[in-house]
């Protein structure tokens, strides 16, 4: 009997860890690369068995080999270019811009409510002056607070999806790094590596990345 309690209390344990932190979808609603580690997802080339033309990006498509299907998620992002792997192992939405719409998006195999969550903007260089705004308000100390978001709305592929969205403008660094994650303890940190980020990089300043010019390509409106 001992045994079986101690099991059960496990189970619950670990189920009580796996949802303490939800991991938070964020995306750019205008153009944008997604950069992902290798580790996490592959391509599949045109003319694959597993191949599915709706999510065909420039002839490949992307894929969780972990969990053996098409990462939807991802494709959340209405204006999705094409792929690139990362050099820094995240698994980001790229965007060349200083003016631009995020969503936060509570996408998941179930509905749910989500609350006190927090847009954490993470200047490059950290030591840079910055200034934030989020729909013309300025943002303090680097996160923007969401009371809650409701997920309800079921997708065709199972999932469901609601998402919020935020006009963002900035000056300052180089960049920033964005993610977004419901705070269950108050302390505003995200316990453990997000899933997904958006990396916005102002396109005026150099960059040694080697596929620049085709992305700024895309960048032109």
């Amino acid at each position: 009997m001992r045994r079986a309690f101690f099991v059960s209390f496990c189970l619950i344990f670990l189920q009580g860890l796996a949802i303490a932190e939800p991991c938070l979808l964020i995306y750019p609603l205008q153009k944008t690369v997604f950069r992902f580690d290798p580790s996490k997802y592959i391509l599949i080339p045109e003319g694959d068995s597993l191949y599915d033309e709706l999510y065909g990006k420039s002839g490949v498509m992307l894929w969780d080999p972990n969990e053996q299907r098409i990462p939807y998620e991802v494709y959340q992002s209405p204006n999705l270019q094409g792929f690139e792997h990362s050099s820094f192992g995240r698994n980001e939405f790229f965007i060349p811009r200083k003016q631009l719409t995020i969503a936060v998006d509570g996408f998941y195999h179930a509905p749910r409510r989500l609350n006190d969550i927090f847009i954490r903007f993470i200047p490059i260089p950290a030591d840079a002056v910055v200034e934030i705004r989020i729909n013309g308000v300025l943002v303090d100390n680097l996160y923007y607070h969401i009371p809650s978001l409701l997920v309800t709305t079921l997708l065709g592929n199972g999932y469901y999806s609601d998402a919020l969205t935020f006009d963002i403008e900035w000056t300052g660094p180089k960049g920033f790094l964005v993610t977004a994650f419901a705070d269950k303890n108050g302390n505003r940190v995200y316990d453990g590596e997000p899933c997904f980020s958006v990396f916005m990089e102002d396109p005026s300043v150099p960059t040694e990345a080697t596929t620049w010019g085709r992305i700024k390509s895309l960048y032109k409106d």
